[in-house]
């Protein structure tokens, strides 16, 4: 019921705001006085006007009791009837939704935190792995290049064979070692003969630092089979077997001087020393017209020996110029690695290496794998001395 004007206490005031009451504030009681009616109903005396408990709404954050009009509905947790003092004055929102932005903001900012740091020490450890691979890398790169220049010194000793004539040939010392025989399937002009297979040679041999040539065969033989004729021109003409007769001539005093027998090289001890390291088609300067006579330079026959470059090693018309006989007979390779190959366990022919000059490019490459009956004495056939090293793995007299 309203009051008149006058009747109401002095000690009260009310503002009438809209379609509203806005908060009372009396002297006694700041937020306003409620008493309890007959009916055990609260109800509020304020500019004359009763009303009634059930207008009151509770606010869900303090529990506290306002009128609709001091309250507000969060819009982003949708909660109502909230207190204004919860309100947060820029957002508009309840200080509860404040609150959980705020946290959530931490929470993303410390995940952030955290995955940055994760980030770090993965980064870190990447590096770390990174370093210490590359660390390992250079290590076994120099102890390959030290074990190299090790062998490459031992591989440069050369040593003079004196044949029973009196005549002399330059032998070189090849090292033990492994390498990678045959050819990669990307090599132009290679055959299905020349699987790559690993090899590890376990003892140390000689070889000639020359083909053998026309004036030392027939300081031995006494005759000369050639059909280019040159004392310092490679022997050519001569079978399997007739560098069998001049081995077993020489071999005396190759086991007195070398300490190891006289033969020929075995087509893997062939290869290595061919290669001296090298990867590609050809040893040496890579470049097949300095390292070798062949089809496109040769003029239709022989050259004297050590003319072109040599390979690493000092090794002379390892490509071209005339073919070698290899001891091994010719077949095809084993699959996986091996340790002292020595060729098929059986057959006719026997290996020819090296390509010659009447022998187009792709023959003459280091890989390039060929065949002939022992007896053969074709045109183009030559060969180079080889030794066995002596008990102390060069020659016994050093």
């Amino acid at each position: 019921l309203a009051k008149k004007p006058e009747d109401r206490p002095a000690s009260c005031m009310a503002v009438i705001e809209g379609n509203g009451f806005s908060r009372v504030e009396r002297a006694e009681h700041a937020d306003g006085v409620l008493g309890t009616g007959d009916g055990g109903q609260e109800e509020r005396k304020d500019s004359g006007v009763l009303v009634a408990a059930s207008a009151l709404v509770i606010c869900p954050v303090c529990g506290k009791k306002n009128h609709p009009e001091d309250t507000f509905r969060c819009r982003e947790c949708g909660r109502d009837d909230i207190c204004l003092r919860h309100q947060d004055e820029e957002t508009f929102l309840c200080a509860d939704c404040i609150a959980a932005r705020r946290a959530e903001a931490n929470r993303k900012a410390e995940a952030k935190r955290i995955a940055t740091e994760k980030a770090k020490r993965e980064a870190e450890a990447k590096r770390k792995a990174e370093a210490e691979r590359i660390a390992t890398e250079k290590a076994k790169r120099e102890a390959e290049a030290k074990r190299k220049a090790a062998a490459v010194r031992a591989t440069g000793t050369v040593q003079t064979l004196v044949l029973p004539s009196g005549a002399t040939m330059e032998m070189i010392y090849v090292a033990p070692g492994s390498f990678t025989m045959g050819s990669p399937e990307s090599e132009a002009g290679r055959s299905i003969w020349e699987t790559q297979h690993r090899v590890t040679l376990t003892k140390g041999f000689w070889l000639g630092k020359y083909e053998v040539t026309q004036a030392r065969w027939k300081s031995v033989m006494g005759s000369n089979l050639s059909h280019f004729t040159g004392d310092n021109l490679p022997v050519e003409c001569v079978s399997w077997n007739d560098c069998q007769e001049f081995i077993r001539k020489v071999n005396a005093e190759a086991e007195r001087q070398f300490g190891g027998e006289a033969r020929l090289p075995t087509e893997a001890e062939w290869e290595y020393a061919c290669r001296a390291w090298s990867i590609g088609a050809y040893a040496g300067t890579g470049n097949l017209d300095s390292m070798g006579w062949y089809w496109d330079n040769s003029g239709d026959g022989t050259h004297p020996v050590g003319q072109k470059r040599p390979n690493a090693w000092g090794f002379y018309d390892m490509h071209g110029n005339v073919r070698e006989w290899c001891n091994d007979r010719y077949g095809e390779y084993p699959g996986g690695s091996v340790t002292d190959p020595a060729g098929a366990a059986s057959g006719d022919d026997r290996v020819l290496r090296g390509g010659s000059w009447n022998n187009l490019a792709r023959i003459c490459r280091s890989a390039y794998r060929n065949g002939g009956d022992p007896g053969d004495r074709g045109g183009s056939n030559g060969f180079r001395l080889a030794c066995s090293a002596g008990p102390r793995g060069q020659g016994a007299e050093q």
